[in-house]
């Protein structure tokens, strides 16, 4: 049995040990994931402090002060508040395991003031601080249930558009898409290709890309876009400004209105349609 075990430990090895190192650009600063606020560390944002301190207040302090009667808690807290530090995904667990530990303080309190003082550090600072933002309007975020509407009544046909779009595209617009949210998809190469391929700068080279996969249409948001579009597979933002490689790219000569054969457009705007001939 224990023969049986080491063998098949020894062949799962190889695919085990490179799920693991893929993972492991979680930590090392993903491109892609550099990209998205969600991943970004605590604090790093100004527009956003605000906000984290009202995510942490009073609860992450008194859970970490449970130590000696909840110390199996404490540990999942003080983990949970480094990682939410280092990464804004965390927050959904952590959030709830900083509640948790306000009101178990609360209980624990001898002082009826005591219960009161740990309570309000626990609930009241989200609470004014969601007030608050209640009170201030915030942008509207229309454009990706909008540019799903658009490709629904288009005719059939796989997508290649910023990944940002793909899922509205996939789930509204009811196409097939190269690249969508979840990133890497199915892999980080094809990822890797189809933003190379949206920034390429000649028209003979992404209608061979498209036309090899059987993608029919082309989503093109405004060419302000470029740089941060470049960033996500590690690509320095700086060369692909409006000064640079950017009014190179097919993308952006398309938006600009020049006429490429091979290209025609369905939908125009600040987000552009168009399908591959």
């Amino acid at each position: 049995t224990a023969l049986a075990g080491g063998v098949a430990a020894a062949l799962a090895f190889p695919a085990t040990a490179t799920a693991f190192f893929s993972g492991l650009r979680f930590f090392k600063g993903d491109p892609w994931l550099k990209s998205i606020e969600e991943f970004q560390p605590m604090f790093r944002n100004t527009a956003l402090i605000g906000t984290d301190i009202a995510n942490l207040t009073g609860g992450a302090v008194l859970a970490l002060l449970l130590w000696r009667k909840q110390r199996t808690f404490a540990l999942f807290a003080a983990a949970y508040l480094l990682l939410a530090l280092s990464s804004r995904r965390f927050l959904v667990p952590a959030i709830a395991l900083f509640a948790i530990g306000g009101a178990l303080a609360a209980v624990y309190s001898r002082r009826r003031s005591l219960a009161w003082v740990a309570a309000l550090a626990t609930i009241l600072p989200p609470f004014v601080y969601d007030v608050y933002t209640a009170r201030v309007p915030e942008p509207s975020n229309d454009e990706y249930r909008v540019i799903g509407e658009r490709m629904r009544p288009l005719p059939r046909g796989r997508v290649l558009g910023p990944w940002s779009f793909g899922h509205a595209i996939d789930v509204i617009g009811q196409k097939p898409v190269i690249i969508d949210n979840f990133g890497s998809m199915p892999d980080e190469r094809v990822f890797r290709n189809a933003i190379e391929a949206m920034l390429m700068r000649r028209e003979s080279d992404l209608l061979h890309y498209c036309h090899a996969r059987s993608v029919r249409y082309l989503v093109l948001p405004h060419p302000a876009y470029i740089p941060a579009t470049a960033a996500t597979i590690g690509l320095d933002p700086a060369l692909y400004s409006s000064t640079g490689l950017a009014r190179q790219t097919v993308w952006s000569r398309l938006h600009g209105g020049e006429k490429i054969g091979g290209f025609t457009l369905v939908s125009g705007g600040a987000i552009s349609i168009w399908k591959i001939e």
